[in-house]
This record gives C-alpha cells, structure tokens and sequence, in this order.
C-alpha cells in the first residue's frame, strides 16, 4: 500500500514538474509606442504571439493605476518582463515602413495587403542576414539597449492579433475586469499557438 502511494507521489510530482518546466519557457516583452500601440510578445520555445492593444486603453489603465506605461502593460499581460521599451510613434513608422518593403519583396502582396503578421515574418525569416544590415541600426530605435536578432533567429512560427480596434473604454469601464479579459485573452492565444505549433 505503501509502495503504491509513494508511487502516486512520484508521477504526481514529475507531473508537476514537467509543467512547471514547460511554463517557464514563456518569455515576455513588453513595448510601448507613445501614442499609438502597446505590444506585447510571448515567445513560447519558437513560437511567438504578439498581442497589440489601443494606446487609449493602455494609457487609461496606466493612468487608473498610477503606474508607467510599460509597467500597465506588463499588468496587463500578466507574465513576468524579460524587457519591456519605451519609443516614439516616429520611431515605430520608420521600422514599419521598411518592414512593409521587406515584406513586398518576400510574397507577392501588394503594399495595401501587408498586415503586421506579414512584416513580422519577414523579419523573422530574415532575421539571420539582416542583422549585418543597416536595419538593426533602425530597430534598435524601437527596442533601445536590446538586440532583438538572437531572439527572432530561433522563432519558427509567428501568429499576431491586434485588438487595437477591438477593446474599448469610458468613465464606467472596470479596471480589474478589464486587465483580467486581457490576461486571459494573452494565455489562451499562446495555448493556441502552442497547439498549432504542435499539429503542424
């Protein structure tokens, strides 16, 4: 009786601890570009999910809680920060300008069909060769002090939903409601991402 409870303990621990070994490969950034998108990206072994939340709500939230913006933004993904930025709305056009002409150059859609998960992986399919460009000058611009190519080398899929026209706000909005549609928002898409990944 005895053998069999320590048994059970063993496979209840193991399993406890695969999870806790696989929850820890989730990596979270956090940007926030003033006045115009809060981003946030998951990168889950070599998936990555990107999030992108309306500036309004973001600067609400941060504003209701007295907090920075990077700090609101990390609230509301709910995942420990590996690095969290700060940028311009310039700063963010000029990469996406170039992204969009990568993009072009890499599929057969035309400048009006790019979206941001077209840039996104042309940047990732890229990632190896245009780090020695003039490129990682420019996206320094939008993740100051951080060197996103190591990072991007090792992701095989890329998956972003925007919610920038979705989520709305005003005088009656519930903070704590809101940050935990959007915490539960951000893990179910990046379970999400983790099975397609699988069944592919």
């Amino acid at each position: 009786m005895r053998s069999k409870a320590w048994l059970l303990l063993c496979i209840v621990a193991s399993f406890l601890l695969l999870n806790s070994c696989k929850a820890s490969t989730l990596q979270a950034y956090y940007a926030a570009y003033d006045g115009e998108v809060g981003v946030i990206a998951v990168v889950d072994d070599s998936a990555l999910t990107v999030v992108m939340l309306p500036w309004d709500v973001l600067s609400a939230f941060a504003k209701d809680k007295g907090i920075q913006n990077t700090e609101a933004l990390a609230q509301l993904g709910g995942l420990k920060a590996i690095e969290s930025f700060e940028a311009d709305r310039k700063s963010l056009q000029t990469v996406k300008d170039l992204l969009t002409t990568l993009a072009i150059d890499t599929t057969e859609k035309s400048d009006v069909e790019i979206g941001d998960e077209d840039r996104l992986k042309a940047l990732v399919a890229g990632a190896e060769y245009l780090r020695k460009t003039g490129l990682a000058d420019t996206l320094a611009s939008i993740c100051p002090g951080f060197d996103l190519f190591p990072l991007l080398e090792g992701v095989g899929k890329v998956m972003v939903f925007d919610l920038t026209n979705v989520l709305e706000f005003d005088e009656h909005t519930d903070w704590q409601q809101m940050q935990l549609y959007i915490q539960r928002y951000v893990d179910e898409v990046v379970h999400y991402q983790r099975r397609s990944f699988i069944d592919e």
